[in-house]
């Protein structure tokens, strides 16, 4: 439950995220995002650890790296929504347990079996059937979405040093607190406030983005990896889903094809996988 709420929350998230897209821009919407998902952890910290033994810390470090991946993230991944569908997005977000598995190999010395590379080969050749490279050429967007595919990725390889001595508080209070302290005030004096009808969204884009990143660090911290892996995949349904019926979006027959490739192959990759990793979009 907690993994299912936390992932179906990311996808709620975006979707406000593509919907203000329209009217407002991209530093925007990520500086009210952050300010309001930073004021909903802080509102219910006492239920993720509490604020006091959050700020005691010993791993400032990691959560100053990991404010800096999600930034990129933020900024990346609502520019790639203001760009292209959200089912042309989440396809190449569902890269991330290949990248990480690929980068865990430097940074923490881990081995990848033979059969494990062949089910990455087989992921990324999904992303060149729902792409069609060939007849089609690859945007910037595309690449940018990719961009939001790295900072994914380093968001839960620097997940990995948090041990249960950091709150649950602790993975979204950082990232939040910093970049809001960074660049909300440079939001507010360049754009002022937005339009008071549309505030919802903003406020309901950030308390979504708490309850993903609190949900899925929790699923990990009790169960394996293994477990969780396929409730991931769940955001695919509901991501069609709604881009169908709220964005209007068609997505053709190599997008679905190549999309159902993509999520299989993350699916047994992880299944293989016998260490948990702490993925977070």
């Amino acid at each position: 439950m907690y993994a299912l709420i936390g992932f179906s929350a990311f996808v709620i998230s975006d979707s406000c995220a593509k919907w203000l897209t329209s009217g407002y821009p991209v530093l925007q919407i990520v500086g009210w995002t952050y300010l309001f998902s930073f004021l909903f952890g802080v509102l219910f910290s006492w239920k993720m650890g509490g604020l006091k033994r959050t700020l005691k810390t010993q791993k400032i470090k990691v959560h100053v790296g990991r404010a800096v991946c999600n930034f990129g993230l933020a900024v990346s991944v609502v520019t790639a929504f203001q760009n292209l569908p959200l089912t042309s997005v989440y396809p190449i977000l569902f890269l991330a347990p290949f990248i990480i598995t690929i980068l865990a190999i430097p940074i923490y010395k881990e081995s990848v079996p033979p059969i494990n590379w062949l089910i990455i080969a087989i992921g990324f050749s999904g992303v060149m059937i729902a792409f069609q490279p060939w007849n089609n050429s690859i945007s910037i967007w595309v690449v940018v979405a990719f961009f939001t595919t790295l900072c994914i990725s380093g968001l839960s390889l620097l997940a990995r040093p948090l041990d249960e001595k950091e709150t649950l508080l602790s993975l979204s209070f950082y990232p939040n607190i910093l970049n809001t302290a960074v660049l909300f005030p440079y939001v507010l004096y360049q754009y002022g406030l937005p339009n008071i009808y549309e505030m919802p969204i903003f406020m309901l884009a950030g308390v979504m983005l708490t309850c993903g990143m609190t949900g899925v660090a929790s699923a990990c911290r009790i169960t394996r990896y293994a477990i969780i892996a396929p409730l991931h995949y769940s955001q695919l349904v509901l991501v069609f889903t709604i881009g169908y019926f709220i964005f209007n979006e068609r997505p053709d027959a190599w997008m679905i094809c190549g999309s159902i490739v993509i999520a299989l192959s993350g699916l047994t990759l992880a299944l293989s996988d016998k260490k948990p990793i702490i993925s977070e979009h």
